[in-house]
């Protein structure tokens, strides 16, 4: 009687919700989990639970990221999934799948290390660029990079900005005082980004003002005085400028 009672489908998934439940390290699935992430990798999240259990979690583009704090939220503008790190305390409701993958993860608290680093007090985070057709270009002198987060703040016209880099590899080329060029995407986020030197002629010299030959353009600049190097009528040169408020484009650079 007994076998016939346990071999039942009924029996058979009380019992295994039960060593489910008992064995440790793993949550019954309809219990929210919440701990500190240690692992984020290969497509899955690993957190430590408050009692001390490890519990492995699958994550992917259709893994929602949401911040309890409106600070964090602030902080990783356009936030999915890659914004994970070490550190995070995070909570997740294993029954909740958007398919194979975990169907959003709340994260609860974030370190002030893993927290992306603003600029200036008070900068909003929206881009300068919003929404709308591909392929919009602007100029920018970059003022921090976050390579691991695929993030970056930017200085464009005299605004503080921060933007999401659709590939993080990218950023590898650049360093903080570079001046770079912006491609952006639909949704805002920069989709590439290159180096902002043009190389031209110099064909007049007036005072601080200098026109160039830029292939086969005649461009006017004002000269920035931190430049330690006079032009002359036929220099080939290689330069770096930026736009400033009044619609001045200001040769910062001189190489």
């Amino acid at each position: 009687m007994l076998r016939r009672v346990f071999a039942s489908p009924t029996s058979r998934a009380f019992l295994t919700a039960v060593v489910l439940a008992a064995a440790p390290g793993v949550a019954a699935p309809s219990d929210n989990v919440e701990g500190v992430v240690t692992s984020v990798h290969g497509g899955y999240v690993t957190l430590r639970a408050d009692d001390g259990h490890t519990h492995r979690f699958p994550i992917g583009n259709r893994t929602r990221v949401v911040f309890q704090s409106s600070r964090d939220e602030a902080s990783f503008p356009n936030a999915k999934i890659d914004v994970l790190a070490e550190g995070m305390r995070i909570r997740v409701n294993p029954a909740a799948t958007a398919g194979p993958v975990l169907d959003r993860v709340h994260v609860v608290s974030v370190p002030e290390g893993a927290r992306v680093p603003r600029v200036k007090a008070g900068v909003p985070l929206t881009p300068v660029v919003p929404a709308g057709p591909a392929s919009q270009v602007v100029k920018a002198r970059l003022q921090s990079i976050d390579g691991r987060r695929g993030l970056v703040h930017a200085d464009v016209a005299g605004r503080s900005q921060a933007y999401r880099v659709s590939s993080r590899a990218a950023l590898r080329r650049f360093e903080e005082g570079d001046l770079v060029l912006l491609t952006f995407d639909r949704d805002g986020n920069v989709s590439d980004i290159r180096e902002a030197s043009l190389i031209g002629r110099v064909t007049r010299v007036s005072g601080s003002r200098v026109t160039i030959d830029v292939g086969g353009s005649s461009e006017s600049y004002v000269v920035d005085k931190k430049v330690n190097r006079r032009l002359r009528v036929g220099d080939s040169v290689s330069f770096e400028f930026e736009d400033r408020p009044g619609g001045q484009r200001v040769i910062t650079a001189v190489r």
